[in-house]
């Protein structure tokens, strides 16, 4: 996994870019970004939370596919009320809405022209 890790310099350049601009966002950004400034030893903790996903990462990669092929999930399409009831199904409501209250505006504007000329 870490064989070619040191020959892509773009994303060494984004990972230290990204790590220094969170770095200046916790520090510094305060008020504006609802953050409340840490000390050194605690960002090197996060730090070293953050670096432990790698290991546990190839270590669920290790892991042969087949010992779980016994699992069996139910696959099937979903009604139209647990589409609606759903993440998607919600975003898709206010969308609708912000349309429509945007499409009555336009509307009454339009005829408010019509009406005065």
């Amino acid at each position: 996994m870490f064989a070619q890790f040191f020959n892509n310099w773009m994303f060494i350049i984004i990972t230290i870019f990204t790590f220094g601009i969170q770095l200046l966002i916790v520090q510094y950004a305060g008020r504006f970004m609802s953050v409340t400034p840490i000390t050194m030893e605690q960002n090197l903790w996060c730090t070293a939370i953050g670096f432990s996903c790698m290991p546990f990462s190839v270590l669920t990669k290790l892991v042969p596919g087949r010992w779980f092929a016994w699992i069996k999930l139910e696959e099937r399409e979903k009604s139209a009320d647990e589409a609606e009831s759903g993440f998607m199904g919600t975003i898709r409501r206010q969308s609708t809405i912000a349309r429509s209250k945007t499409n009555v505006s336009s509307r009454k504007k339009m005829q408010k022209v019509e009406i005065t000329t």
